[in-house]
């Protein structure tokens, strides 16, 4: 089996040193406003509890993150709603808590839950969205987390934290030509480039032809003697696509699609959105695990910058890996940002499963997560600070699930998290390490995009792949149009390539036949990765009953997910 990724030890590159000084990550206004975010600039944000200046972030002006474990406190709640009312500001707590049961996501009413609802100490840990919002009595105040955060630290300590902004790390516009791809080779502000600006491959999105069946894909029957390897994506959300076994809205799924939906998990994300947004926390609710473009404002009709990022993920899986499956979760809109209490409560619930499986209490396996999404922390040196997003995944890796992240678009050494938690394992490690994946173009040299660094470790194809995509049509349209005869059915025109036509001939927008498209970006490179582990475990389970899919044991899925990895790095 030819691997297209590597493993490669990781070097400083040369002219960087991962200093703040590189802006063009930054989101546009439009996005920091629709999120209800803000950026955290260093010259200008009050030092922190600990008198030292921040880095650049970008995080949620109105909300923070506190340990569940915290909120079961009432005397430390109470000292933290003191500190909050001297600066003028209060807050709102979640009227519910997060916990697990063996059979999938569960909120109970605040307070403890009863013992054999689920691994409590670990959910102790997960840090829960609360919203701020100035005191009644407080007058005219400006409500902002970074503020409120050192209030809440000096009395309550580290168990409070931003809730961050997360970005994916697909390209919409070259760096080299059009400045960021977040700020003006993105639609979020000038439509989408790449492809659609100059009409060659390799920059950004857009739609192409595919004359190439996909991999076959064997069929098993609930009573097959091995499951298949299952690969978590958390992205955002399915749409309909017959390569993907995903039907229309209204149609069946298949029992054993290659792709599926977490709904347990859903319901439990958009339980968390609907009272953040009563609590004035945030704006948009993920009602399901569809994908919705956002609701922006605009009347343009442009694809937003994230439209499609899971269908595209999800191709390239099943092309790389036909025998296995895909879990979508959604906690990404279509505009490509992450809220960091959504990516917590996922990775939480994913790795309390894969515990309950493994000592035989319902739960259900994972074996591969694939996050191409990230932010820039403010206080990277502090390993406290993403001690919750660093215990979920470390908790992953140590039952054996391998966790693939991406290591960003934005030309800097500057460490892209969670992929930067490669070169920070815990004491002791965990048997299988985080995979950080940087971007190859076709002929093998680094993208010039790619975030590079002594944290990332992993190299895959990134540049020009080719993939699933919706079938959508966006607004921008062909450059120029003529009247011009053509066969039956087809369009009686000429016209020049349309960058945001995805929907297939004799097809209509939104069917189950899907689009196709070339896309680019450490995104993809990560899902690349991901596959070709995904795909070593099914081969390595077919060849050696040793190493099957099928028993739990925490020692078996160590050593077979640690063979499937060294395979794929030879």
């Amino acid at each position: 089996m030819a691997m297209l990724s590597r493993l490669v030890k990781p070097k400083s590159p040369s002219g960087s040193s991962g200093a703040d000084n590189h802006p063009g990550w930054l989101p546009p206004p439009d996005v920091l406003r629709r999120h209800n975010a803000r950026v955290l600039w260093p010259q200008y944000a009050p030092t922190s509890a600990n008198g030292s200046a921040p880095l650049t972030s970008v995080y949620c002006r109105s909300k923070l993150l506190v340990e569940q474990a915290m909120l079961d406190d009432p005397q430390r709640v109470e000292s933290a709603r003191s500190a909050l009312a001297r600066i003028g500001l209060e807050w709102v707590t979640p009227p519910f808590r997060h916990s697990c049961d063996s059979t999938g996501q569960r909120d109970s009413k605040r307070g403890r839950s009863a013992k054999g609802s689920g691994d409590q100490g670990h959910f102790d840990q997960l840090r829960v969205p609360v919203v701020l919002r100035a005191a009644p009595d407080a007058g005219p105040t400006d409500v902002d987390a970074w503020v409120a955060l050192q209030a809440v630290r000096a009395v309550v300590g580290d168990q409070a934290s931003l809730c961050h902004l997360l970005t994916a790390a697909s390209i919409q516009g070259s760096p080299m030509t059009e400045g960021s791809p977040m700020t003006e080779g993105s639609p979020m502000t000038e439509g989408s480039g790449g492809v659609g600006r100059r009409g060659s491959l390799g920059r950004g999105r857009g739609p192409v032809e595919v004359l190439m069946p996909m991999p076959p894909r064997s069929t098993r029957g609930a009573s097959a003697t091995d499951r298949r390897a299952r690969i978590a994506i958390l992205d955002t959300g399915v749409a309909p696509h017959y390569a993907l076994d995903v039907p229309t809205r209204s149609g069946s799924w298949p029992a054993d699609g290659f792709v599926s939906v977490d709904q347990a998990l859903q319901d439990a994300i958009k339980r968390s959105h609907r009272w953040q947004r009563s609590a004035g926390g945030r704006t948009e609710v993920f009602s399901d695990g569809w994908e919705r473009p956002v609701a922006d404002g605009s009347l343009i009709g442009e694809l937003q910058a994230g439209l499609g990022h899971f269908t595209f993920m999800a191709g390239l899986a099943r092309q790389l890996a036909p025998e296995a499956s895909v879990r979508s979760i959604r906690v990404m809109g279509a505009d490509g940002i992450v809220h960091e209490d959504d990516l917590l409560l996922a990775l939480f619930t994913l790795a309390d499963r894969v515990r309950h499986w493994q000592t035989g209490l319902g739960g259900e396996p994972f074996d591969v997560v694939c996050l191409a999404l990230g932010y820039y922390p403010e206080t990277p040196e502090d390993a406290r600070f993403t001690r919750s997003l660093a215990g979920a995944i470390h908790d992953l890796t140590s039952m054996g699930v391998a966790v693939v992240a991406a290591a960003g678009n934005h030309a800097t050494a500057r460490e892209f998290y969670p992929a930067a938690l490669a070169a920070h394992p815990p004491n002791p490690p965990t048997p299988i390490q985080v995979a950080s994946v940087g971007a190859l173009n076709p002929n093998g040299a680094k993208a010039m995009y790619t975030n590079d660094g002594p944290w990332v470790y992993w190299w895959a194809p990134s540049v020009a792949l080719i993939s699933t995509y919706p079938a959508v049509r966006g607004s921008r349209g062909p450059v120029y149009t003529a009247p011009a005869s053509n066969g039956t059915g087809l369009p009686r025109r000429r016209e020049t390539y349309d960058t945001d036509d995805f929907v297939p001939e004799g097809s209509a927008a939104g069917a189950a036949s899907g689009g196709w498209a070339t896309w680019e970006g450490t995104s993809f490179g990560t899902v690349v990765v991901g596959a070709e582990i995904a795909a070593m475990l099914e081969a390595n389970a077919q060849r050696d009953a040793a190493f099957s899919l099928a028993g739990p044991d925490r020692a078996k899925t160590i050593k077979r997910t640690r063979r499937a990895i060294d395979a794929v790095a030879q």
